[in-house]
């Protein structure tokens, strides 16, 4: 035949099986992906039920003679773990998969959490919408405080599902919440630089997290006590295997002794995997064709800029962090804070030392609030915060400021400055009183109809909030207690107030420098004020600070001095989770002439 063939000039090659396995297999090759991702400054919207799926790379079937697409589906293989050894095409394949994603899924559909402790190949999508944010191994504060945040962020998952799935609630509800993907690139190393503090939360998240449309995908050289733990691996649903040793180990990765094909060794992105009940070889699609990785990360971050400015709606939340220098003006600009200023009972003030959330004061926690501390450690500032923070939300502001700390705010149409006895006199007379008398004849008709004492701040909320800003405590309680003519009877007003006038929605907020607290304890209305053991320390020292509890402290950690403008909360604001809080400067204020 080969000699008739050649006789006659017949040269066409019949093959009796397909062409190997291409080691170059890009995304736009398949039809699924190419007719669904990103184009013309536009994301397709995904039709039919929810789905978070796409196709990463090319499976050789030769037993059928075909060669057909591995789809990857968190919404129908869960958890993902990348097992490879050394070189084999890891990162590459966690690029491709992220990728792949992005600019199939709008960030309404997506949003992305990334750590990259291998070859920093994910930095190409630093700013993208999709990405809350994207950590290395010397972010070690940045990833406690997204653990921290992916845990609140599972619990508000679970409260507003109800019991019931993701999958469940989008059919029911729209995308209300977009699915949110975990990716940890080299896991042994983020373990080793993490110290395992992060198991637990990791435990959790594979048990829980796919009910609640949190998925994982993580990569690693395999399972076991130096890679990923086995009470991790065992939620994990499906498992994409890169170059391992030798036969037995992928048999050990995938849990099935039916090996009957092995990939050829030596290519980059070449593994096996399930594709349906059998295991079988296939080749990692790349994300885009470069002639190297470094220009690959140059053409993915040009596509990522194109889908940043077509892309005008919500953005992943990001990772919290507080800023280097804290200011008021970047501070009050965050939507959290917007949103905590727009409640009925919420004070922002500063941010969470420990997870960088926004902190925010209970009103329905206090009533006399004291800030406390040395000099200069940031005590006005604080109150300047607290001022600031009740102008957002509406509030009448009394500021009273005998020693004229603060006579920049005098003048000002919205702040009732008073800086004199005889002042703060009217002012209680004319002003205070009323209002007090008026609310408190609804707090008796509350309680007079049978509601608890505790229910009343339900009612009184609905008040405009006022608020007292005392700059000096000392000065304060001097002015109340002057002489009896001076005075007349203001010491027995505020002895009252102090003591029986929480409820009202009204709310003293002082400052007292520990200078001071021997002077002022001789004073009833000032025991009766410090009695409520609310409000914040600065400076550190907070042994020397008997008007709060820090029980929760170390005996070594209470005479520790803090820098200025950190808060330390005691144990009277009924709070489990915030101990420490950073607060953001208030720039100065031009008095107004």
């Amino acid at each position: 035949l080969k000699k008739t063939a050649e006789e006659n000039g017949y040269q066409k090659n019949h093959q009796l099986w397909m062409p190997v396995l291409s080691d170059h297999i890009y995304l736009e090759e398949f039809d699924a992906y190419r007719n669904a991702a990103f184009a013309e400054e536009a994301w397709k919207e995904p039709a039919g039920a929810w789905a978070l799926e796409l196709p990463i790379g090319m499976v050789d079937d030769p037993q059928n003679q075909a060669q057909v697409p591995l789809m990857f589906s968190f919404s129908e293989g869960g958890h993902h773990a990348v097992i490879g050894s050394v070189v084999s095409g890891k990162s590459t394949m966690m690029q491709t998969i992220l990728y792949g994603l992005v600019t199939k899924y709008s960030p309404a559909w997506l949003n992305i959490y990334a750590l990259d402790f291998s070859s920093k190949m994910m930095s190409a999508f630093e700013g993208l919408a999709h990405f809350g944010g994207i950590m290395y191994e010397e972010d070690e504060e940045k990833i406690g405080k997204f653990f921290n945040m992916i845990a609140r962020m599972l619990n508000d998952r679970k409260k507003a599902f109800r019991g019931g799935n993701y999958s469940q609630y989008i059919q029911t509800h729209g995308v209300e919440y977009p699915a949110i993907v975990i990716a940890i690139d080299n896991f042994s190393a983020f373990t080793e630089k993490t110290d395992g503090a992060y198991e637990k939360i990791l435990v959790q998240l594979s048990k829980e997290g796919v009910g609640h449309g949190i998925f994982l995908l993580l990569s690693a050289g395999g399972f076991g006590i130096n890679e990923i733990p086995n009470r991790i691996a065992e939620n994990l649903k499906t498992v994409l295997c890169l170059e391992l040793p030798d036969k037995f180990v992928y048999a050990d990765m995938l849990h099935t002794t039916q090996i009957q094909v092995m990939p050829e060794p030596g290519i980059r992105g070449r593994g096996l995997a399930f594709y349906g009940s059998r295991v079988l070889e296939y080749q990692t699609a790349l994300a885009l064709a470069a002639d190297d990785d470094y220009q690959r990360m140059e053409k993915i971050s040009a596509v990522c800029a194109q889908m940043n400015q077509a892309w005008k709606g919500k953005k992943a939340q990001p990772v919290p962090e507080i800023p280097e220098k804290p200011t008021w003006e970047l501070f009050a600009g965050l939507d959290e804070v917007s949103q905590a200023a727009g409640t009925d009972h919420l004070l922002p003030v500063g941010y969470n030392a420990e997870n960088a959330e926004i902190y925010s004061v209970d009103l329905s926690e206090i009533y006399c609030y004291l800030i406390a501390g040395a000099a200069r450690t940031g005590k006005k500032n604080y109150l300047k915060i607290m001022m600031a923070s009740a102008r957002m939300k509406g509030s009448q502001i009394c500021l009273i400021d005998g020693s004229e700390r603060m006579n920049a705010y005098a003048g000002q149409e919205d702040i009732c400055y008073i800086s004199g006895v005889e002042e703060l006199f009217t002012y209680f007379r004319d002003t205070l009183t009323p209002e007090f008398q008026r609310r408190n004849r609804i707090k008796q008709q509350i309680l007079a109809e049978g509601g608890e004492e505790e229910e009343l701040y339900e009612y009184t909320r609905k008040e405009q909030p006022v608020f007292l800003f005392i700059s000096d405590m000392l000065w304060f309680m001097e002015a109340v207690y002057a002489a009896e003519g001076i005075s007349r009877g203001m010491n027995r007003f505020l002895e009252n107030l102090t003591a029986k006038g929480r409820y009202h929605n009204i709310y003293f907020v002082g400052v007292l420098d520990m200078e001071d607290k021997n002077a002022v304890r001789g004073y009833s209305a000032f025991t009766n004020f410090a009695a409520y053991k609310t409000g914040i320390h600065f400076g550190g020292n907070v042994s020397q600070n008997s008007f709060m509890r820090f029980d929760y402290l170390p005996f070594k950690e209470m005479t520790k001095t803090e820098k200025p403008g950190i808060g330390q909360l005691p144990e009277s604001e009924g709070n489990d989770t915030t101990r420490k809080i950073v607060v953001p400067l208030m720039g100065k204020r031009k008095k107004t002439l």
